[in-house]
């Protein structure tokens, strides 16, 4: 009786286990993880363009960064009217350019292409030279992943010295990482702003 009663058990048990498996998952009609690209380097820079063509094998991703160099704004903001605009080379959209800062383009990026579904991460860079030590905090790169933050969005700030060398491995590692988060649903256990 008391074997029959412990196989009645683990059956539960195992069923249960099966169901919340089963409704965790991912479904069909859930959202593809969304990704805001951006940096201080302007929008036409390989590192960035880089960057975004490989976060598009595991992520949507929309590119919006400053129109030009905005190297070593840190968090600034212009307090003016942005101008944006659509950058393209030839057929292929790059993304959109703000006339801003870096934290400008983020904020502009999270309000107003946002969504309904919103952005799941913020990925910042791939910036041209170290942002390390005691004036990382100087860097737009990171200052748009600091604006990304306080607005209640993980983020990343990518930096590479070497500015003569591909961009490839760096983005290929940060493609990893992402897809790591993403599989281990840590975007989710990021506690809302507010």
């Amino acid at each position: 009786m008391k074997s029959q009663r412990r196989t009645w058990v683990w059956a539960g048990l195992l069923t249960a286990a099966a169901l919340i498996v089963l409704t965790t998952g991912p479904t069909e009609t859930q959202q593809r993880f969304r990704i805001l690209v951006t940096n201080d380097d302007g929008i036409e820079t390989a590192g960035i363009q880089t960057l975004a063509e490989s976060l598009r094998s595991v992520a949507d991703e929309v590119v919006v960064a400053p129109d030009g160099n905005r190297s070593g704004t840190s968090h600034a903001t212009s307090g003016a009217p942005l101008v944006v605009r659509e950058f393209r080379d030839g057929s292929r959209s790059l993304g959109y350019g703000v006339s801003g800062f870096p934290a400008d383009a983020v904020r502009f990026g999270l309000i107003e292409l946002g969504g309904d579904h919103g952005f799941d991460l913020v990925v910042s860079g791939i910036n041209v030279g170290a942002n390390v030590g005691n004036v990382s905090h100087l860097s737009g790169t990171v200052g748009a992943a600091m604006e990304a933050i306080y607005q209640g969005v993980p983020a990343i700030a990518v930096s590479q010295e070497a500015a003569d060398t591909d961009y490839a491995l760096a983005a290929a590692f940060v493609t990893r990482l992402v897809e790591q988060l993403e599989r281990r649903n840590m975007m989710s256990q990021v506690p809302p702003r507010g």
